[in-house]
């Protein structure tokens, strides 16, 4: 119906073919989040590399296929942006290296002004 694959590929795959690219990949990173002291304790590629990871997926893409159908893609594209836990877990509760810093609506505030970057 949606015309979604099974899987995803992660864009970051050095064997990603151009077939892949035309049809979808995956920017995400399994525990990054918005505050980059979570990427560190997790290792994962923090969430504004993922922005740059898609930037070089669309000059990839302009490449494959020009311009005018890389931007129809681009236009239909389904695109999934998931927040969880892990800033509040690592660096409020479990380290508290955010505690010391802010308040609880503090680092919440924190957190928002970070993902309205994200998103712009």
């Amino acid at each position: 119906m949606l015309g979604l694959k099974q899987s995803v590929p992660p864009f970051r795959d050095p064997n990603l073919s151009d077939h892949e690219i035309q049809t979808g990949v995956s920017f995400a990173s399994a525990g990054s989040r918005f505050d980059d002291l979570t990427t560190v304790v997790s290792g994962a590629n923090p969430v504004l590399n993922q922005v740059e990871d898609f930037n070089k997926y669309i000059v990839r893409l302009k490449g494959i296929i020009g311009q005018e159908e890389a931007m129809k893609i681009i236009r239909g594209a389904l695109v999934l942006i998931s927040a969880g836990t892990n800033d509040f877990i690592f660096n409020f509760y479990d380290i508290p290296t955010r505690r010391l810093e802010f308040n609880i609506t503090g680092y919440h505030d924190f957190l928002q002004k970070r993902l309205q970057h994200f998103v712009q």
